[in-house]
């Protein structure tokens, strides 16, 4: 995560400076957040990144495929038509 909080702000960081507006809420503060990183934190983060890289190059050598859920955007999904009046319409 430290490593994803970390590229996402030096990717923003130009336009945080300038235009925060445009940001929604709950990403300007996960942008902001990323600012609490620290650079140790950074590096074994790009280790764990490297082993993970190294353990699915393996799995991939014995499967074609892995499926797993996206749990951030079932959450999105969900907090959508939880919102929504359409939420009875689906059951």
């Amino acid at each position: 995560m430290k490593t994803i909080q970390s590229e996402a702000y030096a990717i923003h960081e130009e336009h945080l400076q300038g235009e925060k507006e445009k940001y929604q809420p709950e990403v300007l503060q996960r942008l902001e957040d990323s600012l609490l990183a620290k650079g140790y934190e950074y590096v074994q983060a790009q280790h764990i990144r490297k082993r993970a890289i190294a353990s699915f190059n393996e799995a991939f050598e014995l499967v074609d495929v892995i499926v797993v859920s996206t749990p951030i955007l079932e959450l999105l999904w969900w907090r959508e038509l939880r919102d929504s009046e359409n939420l009875y319409k689906i059951f």
